[in-house]
């Protein structure tokens, strides 16, 4: 059989690990244009039946177990970080692995303003009045002239730039590889990320966690800041070293910080994330909507159509870098620095 051949050959069966991913696929089955669903309750099935998967569809698929993938050509992630998957050892070179990179950038980019706005508007502050029953103005600041810096410009990058425009903040972009970007006057290389953030009132971090990003926001990036300077990560944990913010915020040296993602998910009952000051956890939840799954699911199944026709995969996992390098749904920005 020809690679053509194979490429236009209909997926009759797809395959999904863990029960609660399948619950999406059950919610819109016209998606799937009448393909069967077989699900893999636990990583021993799962195993047993991956000599015979064609198409995996998954969140958070087994490591390591992929010495006999013989007939996989897809695993489909329904989530937008791959970290927890990379680097596969042992999964074949000619597996496509792609995210659901899109599907959620909306979503999260008008969390990071709403977190922004919360921040800066001290709204917080608003709140202990009123749970102290005290009439008091609160002294909200202004958004509009703040010194915005986005970290990674990927789907969700992208679009934080795009809904921020509005508000008359000045924005800069820092990427590994510094380029034009639209909607951003300002675009610098993350060797430029300690000079960058001394003139940032606001970081927001959007791109993935790799062994090169990991980290990225410590202590000494942290003290650059200004005071009044603010955190918002809608990525994922471990990008920011979250013992120097808690530091940062414990000693006054910022205002405050938004993570809906930490490095231990979730944070230990001792944890000081809990208690900290001006410290707001948003739970993982800045990528979830009512329509989630069926975005979820749309991009499983455009995904299933290009590889019956031999057309290239949206969202194509680069393995080496950690991120999609394929083309993106339409108006989705470039996929560099991606999160979720």
């Amino acid at each position: 059989m020809t690679n053509l051949t194979r490429a236009r050959r209909r997926v009759e069966l797809v395959h999904v690990f863990h029960p609660s991913v399948a619950r999406a696929l059950d919610r819109f089955p016209g998606l799937l244009g009448g393909r069967r669903i077989r699900v893999l309750p636990d990583e021993r099935a799962f195993a047993d039946a991956l000599p015979e998967i064609e198409v995996l569809f998954a969140i958070n698929p087994p490591r390591g177990r992929w010495g006999s993938a013989s007939r996989l050509r897809l695993v489909q992630l329904g989530s937008v970080g791959v970290d927890h998957l990379l680097p596969a050892p042992g999964l074949p070179a000619s597996v496509v692995i792609a995210n659901a990179a899109g599907s959620t950038s909306g979503p999260m980019a008008e969390y990071v303003v709403g977190q922004l706005l919360f921040l800066v508007k001290r709204f917080a502050a608003a709140g202990e009045n009123q749970r102290r029953r005290r009439w008091a103005m609160h002294a909200p600041g202004v958004l509009a002239g703040r010194r915005v810096t986005v970290l990674g410009y990927g789907p969700v990058g992208s679009r934080v730039c795009a809904l921020l425009a509005p508000f008359s903040v000045e924005l800069s972009v820092v990427v590994r590889r510094p380029r034009p970007v639209e909607g951003a006057p300002r675009v610098y290389g993350t060797d430029d990320l300690l000079g960058v953030l001394r003139e940032t009132d606001d970081l927001v971090l959007a791109l993935p966690r790799t062994p090169a990003t990991r980290g990225i926001i410590g202590a000494a990036e942290l003290e650059t800041m200004p005071r009044h300077g603010h955190v918002v990560n809608v990525a994922r944990g471990g990008l920011v070293d979250e013992d120097a913010l808690v530091t940062a915020l414990r000693a006054g040296e910022l205002a405050g910080a938004a993570l809906d993602t930490v490095d231990e998910e979730p944070p230990g009952a001792d944890s000081p994330l809990w208690d900290c000051p001006d410290l707001f956890l948003g739970g993982h939840s800045s990528w979830t909507t009512p329509r989630r799954d069926e975005e979820i699911v749309r991009t499983l199944a455009t995904n299933l159509d290009r590889l019956e026709t031999g057309r290239p995969l949206i969202n194509s996992v680069d393995r080496e870098h950690g991120y999609p390098v394929s083309p993106l749904p339409a108006g989705v920005g470039a996929c560099e620095g991606g999160a979720r």
